[in-house]
């Protein structure tokens, strides 16, 4: 088998996507265009341990 080189948006669709995981079930995310998110993406790959916070919300600290 002869390896395929990813096309550009392959790349851009990798560079654009983001695993969730709740214990062991993967939630799809979209990023967002903001400043934000592209400081996220320059940290990537990072894990969060997130844990419940008002019965409703995850936190978690980036570092």
């Amino acid at each position: 088998m002869i390896p395929v080189e990813p096309s550009d948006e392959e790349k851009q669709k990798a560079e654009d996507t983001m695993r969730l995981l709740i214990g062991e079930i993967e939630v799809p995310v979209t990023w967002e265009n903001n400043a934000s998110v592209e400081e996220l993406k320059e940290l990537s790959p990072v894990t969060i341990q997130m844990s419940m916070y008002g019965g409703f919300e995850q936190v978690g600290s980036i570092g």
